[in-house]
């Protein structure tokens, strides 16, 4: 996690406010599909594993938000996700941690 290229960023979980939204800019290139992956970690550094991430996109007009669908964590607190990122259009990743967790999860 210390390795960030400019592509990249990390959001330490310190930096995160529990049951409030926390929002991120950065823009994707204008190629036809994005691939955004990550890993999702606990604040003491635990990855999360089966987290549940939910993709919205938003028009920047009428500010109607649009379900395109959900990942999965791996074991490792991985996730993909792949895209067809619009012009005009802003997009919210929501992370939900799991609701059953063992104690290498707890923290999560």
């Amino acid at each position: 996690m210390d390795y960030v290229n400019k592509n990249s960023f990390c959001v330490n979980g310190n930096r995160l406010n529990p049951l409030k939204e926390n929002h991120f800019n950065f823009h994707l290139s204008r190629r036809d599909f994005q691939i955004i992956k990550g890993t999702v970690y606990s604040p003491i550094k635990i990855p999360c594993s089966h987290t549940v991430l939910q993709v919205s996109e938003i028009d920047c007009d009428t500010h109607k938000k649009r379900l395109l669908g959900y990942t999965l964590t791996d074991d490792n607190g991985n996730y993909l996700i792949s895209m067809k990122a619009k012009p005009y259009k802003n997009y919210e990743i929501t992370i939900f941690t799991p609701l059953i967790t063992n104690k290498k999860e707890a923290a999560c």
